[in-house]
C-alpha cells in the first residue's frame, strides 16, 4: 500500500546525528543541493516576473509540486528533511508564503461559510480534480494489486499522492483529508504508516 510518510523521513534521529558527527556538518547548515537550487532559480524567476509568488504555477507542474513539497518540509520541524534555515530564508526572500493558500481563510470565515451551506468541509464529497487523481491512483492499484511507493511516468500523480500524505498529517488544521477521502484512499491500499 501507499505509505503516507515521505521516504526521506526513514533515517532515524540517531542515524542523522551520527551522520552529522562523522561529517562535522549539521544538515541544516549545509548549502542547498543542485536540484533544490535548480527549482529555486525557477521559482525566483517567477517571483521576478510577477513581483510576488503566485499560489498556482501554470505551465510547470514540477515547479508547483516542488513548491508544495517545500511547504510540507517547512511544517516538518524535528522530523527528517525539514527545510534548512538557509533554504527557508531563501524562499522568504522571493515572497514564498509557507501557509497553503487554502489555509488563509480564517477560522471565523470557515465557520461562517459552513453555517451558510449547512455542510462542514469534512463532510463534502471530494472535488472533481481530487476524483480525477484518485481515479488515476485507483487504476495503478488495480494494475499492480498494491499502491507502489513511487509512481513512474506520471509526476503529477506522484505529487498528488505526496500531498495527500501531507494532508493526512494535518489533523486540526485547514484542509486535512476528509473522512470520505481517507476511506477512499484506504480502499486502494493507501497506507498511512511509514515503511
Amino acid at each position: 500500500g501507499f505509505d503516507f510518510t515521505h521516504h526521506t523521513e526513514r533515517k532515524t534521529a540517531k542515524e542523522q546525528s551520527e551522520s552529522e558527527a562523522k561529517t562535522g556538518n549539521p544538515t541544516n547548515a549545509r548549502p542547498p543541493k543542485k536540484t533544490w537550487m535548480s527549482f529555486y532559480d525557477k521559482a525566483k524567476a517567477v517571483y521576478e516576473k510577477f513581483g510576488y509568488m503566485p499560489d498556482k504555477i501554470h505551465g510547470d507542474p514540477s515547479l508547483g509540486c516542488w513548491l508544495s513539497n517545500q511547504r510540507c518540509r517547512h511544517h516538518r520541524s524535528g522530523r527528517r528533511k525539514p527545510l534548512s534555515p538557509i533554504e527557508e530564508d531563501m524562499l522568504r526572500e522571493i515572497g514564498f508564503d509557507f501557509t497553503h493558500h487554502t489555509e488563509r481563510k480564517t477560522a471565523k470565515e470557515q465557520s461562517e461559510s459552513e453555517a451558510k451551506t449547512g455542510n462542514p468541509t469534512n463532510a463534502r464529497p471530494p472535488k472533481k480534480t481530487w476524483m480525477s487523481f484518485y481515479d488515476k491512483a485507483k487504476a495503478v492499484y488495480e494494475k499492480f494489486g498494491y499502491m507502489p511507493d513511487k509512481i513512474h511516468g506520471d509526476p503529477s500523480l506522484g505529487c498528488w499522492l505526496s500531498n495527500q500524505r501531507c494532508r493526512h498529517h494535518r489533523s486540526g488544521r485547514r484542509k486535512p483529508l476528509s473522512p470520505i477521502e481517507e476511506d477512499m484512499l484506504r480502499e486502494i491500499g493507501f497506507d498511512f504508516t511509514h515503511h
